[in-house]
């Protein structure tokens, strides 16, 4: 039988030192096995381990070894984010900037990372997002087409003038429609 022994005493500071090594070493393997299996941003990092009750202080001693480490760096993860939302939602600044802050990238790391990551002509994407929707809204009359293709660019953080060029191009390509002038 094996009995498990409790000291009276209260313990000496060099165990106590010995147990909060231990309990950022359990921390740092559990942050290791979080970042194996997805990337993530230091700030995510950090409020993954505390949904794990892993103490503030720890966590943030963790997460700063981790980076110490190279195992993360929040401008590689927001640039490879950017490039990600970009190619399969073809989103506009906008909305990357929101979808960088709620992956956890600090709003300074999201804003420098858009702006080393910028697209060269927005217009195109816009476009590009809008020439792929546009089909599915073949069977709505023009007005209801243009404000639910609009909106959907919105949503997509596309500006009001980009926005606006690519449901009128879209659409017409769609509908083979020509805007034709008039001199009557």
């Amino acid at each position: 039988m094996n009995y498990e022994v409790t000291p009276m005493f209260p313990s000496d500071p060099a165990s106590d030192q010995s147990a909060a090594s231990d309990t950022e070493s359990a921390a740092y393997d559990m942050a290791l096995r979080m970042l194996a299996s997805r990337a993530m941003s230091s700030g995510k990092l950090r409020e993954r381990l505390k949904q794990r009750e892993v103490e503030r202080d720890v966590a943030d001693a963790v997460v700063q070894r981790v980076i110490d480490a190279g195992y993360l760096n929040d401008q590689d993860f927001a640039a490879s984010a950017i490039e990600r939302l970009r190619t399969r939602k073809k989103l506009g600044d906008a909305a990357l900037r929101q979808e960088l802050v709620k992956l956890g990238v600090r709003s300074v790391d999201a804003e420098e990372a858009l702006r080393d990551h910028s697209v060269d002509d927005e217009t195109d994407l816009a476009l590009e997002a809008a020439r792929e929707r546009a089909p599915r809204l073949r069977s709505l009359d023009r007005e209801t087409a243009e404000r639910r293709l609009f909106g959907f660019l919105q949503r997509r953080g596309h500006g009001g003038g980009n926005a606006s060029r690519a449901v009128r191009t879209a659409l017409d390509e769609v509908t083979g429609a020509r805007r034709r002038v008039s001199f009557e």
